[in-house]
């Protein structure tokens, strides 16, 4: 069985936390670009779908 090497897991933890973190840092970006293209959504104009919260309040107002 091989050592425990402390220093080889710390080099890959840390190379694990940085491709986290450009993983992040692109979907943040991608997300900004998104809402700066849209522009603001105004109250009532929200285009979620709603079918699965009608649904839930439905079957909550049941109880």
């Amino acid at each position: 069985m091989a050592g425990f090497n402390a220093d080889k897991l710390g080099e890959r933890l840390d190379e694990l936390n940085r491709e986290q973190l450009a993983a992040i840092e692109k979907l943040s970006e991608d997300l900004l670009t998104e809402m700066q293209r849209k522009g603001p959504i105004r109250a009532g104009d929200d285009e979620r779908d709603t079918a699965v919260e009608t649904g839930a309040k439905k079957r909550s107002a049941r109880r």
